[in-house]
């Protein structure tokens, strides 16, 4: 022995220890023997030019350290695959769910924005797409009954306003404007309150307020100065309660009519009876003054034939 980890055994002959004789009897390849109590494996490897065997040998526990690095190693790349791989698969499917998410979260927004327009497409047909059908119809619905809420507050021609529970403007037409002389355009009005839209003081009493605390239709017959141009005006006022689909209630909405030509006709019809009144007084009185002369004349005529 030439070399050897042990420096015990440099010099002595392999063929001397009963344990390797598997070594000496093999001249090239693979070889097992057993060794202090312990099983070892062992390549043998001839170089002629040196005219040496050089014999590598590791016990089995050795041998399998090695191929359970070798396993944890591509265990551990395997596993590093799989995970980049299982990451890429979940990335792209959640990019897939969420992306109608995303544009179902928008269209939602968009719609309590009052944008009934957005829309997006989605063609799969899946529990997604039938979600989407689903919101998309249901905007629809949506979109078909604020519209005709919407037409039958523009249809209608005498004043009116809807306000919300805070006595606010959501909803006011352009006769109310006119009635009460207000400049400028009705969106104007939207968010303001309706008492300083119709007294020009934010504190006075409305009939709207009357109605809410009331919850049932009021009417009232006031009387008061237009604050766009100061003319008089007298309105029949008629405000009634506005709840939703749950009964819960939302504001309350106003309609006036106004009476102030109807009186002021019939103030000119009274005055007109009562200068005709007079008249037939007088022309009474006249009557019965030419009566009574022509009575006293008749009897002075008579005298004086009898005279």
């Amino acid at each position: 022995i030439r070399i050897h980890p042990d420096q015990d055994m440099v010099g002595k002959n392999l063929a001397n220890f009963p344990w390797a004789a598997a070594l000496v009897g093999t001249s090239e390849g693979f070889a097992t023997y057993d060794y202090a109590g312990e099983t070892r494996e062992a390549y043998i490897g001839r170089f002629e030019p040196w005219d040496m065997t050089f014999v590598t040998t590791l016990t089995r526990g050795q041998l399998m350290e090695g191929i359970n690095e070798q396993v944890l190693r591509g265990a551990g790349l395997s596993a590093a695959v799989a995970l980049a791989v299982a990451a890429l698969v979940i990335w792209i499917m959640i990019r897939q769910l969420m992306g109608p998410m995303h544009k179902l979260a928008r269209l939602a927004e968009e719609v309590a924005r009052g944008n009934f327009d957005y829309s997006f497409d989605y063609a799969a047909r899946d529990s997604i797409g039938a979600t989407v059908s689903s919101v998309k119809a249901m905007v629809r619905e949506i979109k078909t009954r604020l519209g005709f809420s919407q037409g039958v507050l523009d249809g209608v021609v005498v004043p009116c306003a809807v306000v919300d529970l805070d006595n606010r403007i959501t909803h006011v037409n352009q006769a109310a404007l006119d009635v009460l002389g207000r400049a400028g355009e009705p969106e104007a009005w939207r968010g303001r309150s309706l008492a300083e839209f119709i007294c020009d003081d934010p504190h006075c009493r409305t009939l709207t307020q009357t109605s809410m605390e009331k919850r049932d239709q009021v009417t009232e017959e006031a009387e008061l100065a237009a604050p766009g141009n100061g003319r008089t005006v007298i309105l029949h006022m008629v405000a009634t309660p506005i709840y939703d689909l749950d009964r819960h209630l939302i504001g309350s909405m106003t309609m006036w009519v106004d009476l102030t030509r109807e009186r002021e006709q019939h103030a000119r019809l009274d005055e007109q009876n009562a200068l005709v009144a007079a008249a037939a007084q007088k022309a009474n009185e006249i009557a019965r003054l030419v009566a009574s002369s022509a009575q006293e004349l008749a009897h002075q005529v008579a005298s004086a034939s009898d005279g």
